[in-house]
């Protein structure tokens, strides 16, 4: 299990810069870098949505097909802390995993 710190601040899973999901899955399969990879878990809030979101989680699940990643084994991400991040996102493709490391 991961700890999620995310800079995403305009998803409805993010409180105080932590993810409220039991799981996110990141994108990236063939990444050369961290551009190339996502959140695709990110949801856009649109105001209300946010009192929705779960507690922080302490640990989360991470599923990721970036298999170039020295984090991946098996589509997972075994780092014990991953960032996610991305400037005026809205839409997943606008975040990136910024613990991305290329093998």
């Amino acid at each position: 299990m991961t700890k999620i710190i995310c800079g995403v601040t305009s998803c409805y899973l993010n409180k105080d810069k932590a993810c409220c999901a039991d799981s996110i899955d990141v994108s990236g399969d063939g990444a050369k870098s961290r551009g190339y990879t996502s959140c695709e878990t990110f949801g856009r809030d649109r105001g209300g949505l946010r009192s929705s979101a779960k507690d922080v989680k302490e640990q989360s699940d991470i599923s990721c097909s970036a298999s170039t990643c020295v984090h991946n084994e098996s589509n997972k991400c075994l780092s014990q802390t991953i960032q996610i991040h991305g400037s005026d996102v809205n839409k997943s493709d606008e975040t990136f995993c910024t613990t991305f490391r290329l093998k």
